[in-house]
C-alpha cells in the first residue's frame, strides 16, 4: 500500500485519540480491522508493513505528544493548542513526528501530505496556518542543522 493512504490511516486515528481520548491501543482496535477490510475489499492485501507504518505513527506521536505539543505550541502564534481544529492538530502532530523521528521520510513529502489531509478536511485558512506552522519548523531545524 502507498504510504499516503496509510498516512491517511495514521491521521484519521490520531485525530480519533484527540477527539474520543482513546489510548493507542484501544484506537487502533476500533479502527485497523475497518481501514483492512475496506482496502482489502477495493485493493487487495493490506500486509504487515502497512499495520507497522500505521502503528510506528500512532505510538510515536503518543509516546512524543508532549514534545510535539510543545513545538507546536512555539509555532502557533494566533492559537493555543486548546484553539486549533483537531483536524489541524492530528495532522500537525503526525507531520512532526514523521519530520523529527522518521528519517526515512522527506520532510517536504510529511508537510504536502499533512497539507493534502488538511484540504480535504478542513477550510484554506487552517490549511495556510498548519503551512505556516510547519514551514517555520523546518526553517529553523535546518538552521540548527547548519550551526
Amino acid at each position: 500500500m502507498k504510504r499516503t493512504e496509510l498516512r491517511k490511516y495514521a491521521f484519521v486515528i490520531t485525530f480519533a485519540m484527540s477527539v474520543n481520548m482513546d489510548e493507542p491501543e484501544e484506537a487502533i482496535a476500533n479502527y485497523m480491522e475497518s481501514f483492512k477490510e475496506d482496502y482489502t475489499r477495493e485493493n487487495g492485501k493490506f500486509d504487515k508493513k502497512d499495520t507497522a507504518f500505521i502503528e510506528d505513527i500512532i505510538y510515536g506521536v503518543h509516546k512524543n505528544k508532549e514534545e510535539i505539543d510543545s513545538i507546536i505550541s512555539g509555532y502557533s502564534e494566533k492559537y493555543s493548542i486548546e484553539r486549533l481544529s483537531k483536524v489541524a492538530l492530528a495532522a500537525l502532530r503526525v507531520c512532526i513526528y514523521e519530520i523529527k523521528y522518521r528519517e526515512d521520510i522527506p520532510n517536504n513529502v510529511s508537510i504536502n501530505e499533512a497539507l493534502n489531509i488538511v484540504g480535504a478536511y478542513d477550510d484554506e485558512s487552517t490549511k495556510k496556518y498548519v503551512n505556516g506552522v510547519l514551514g517555520s519548523f523546518v526553517k529553523e531545524l535546518s538552521e540548527n542543522k547548519e550551526n
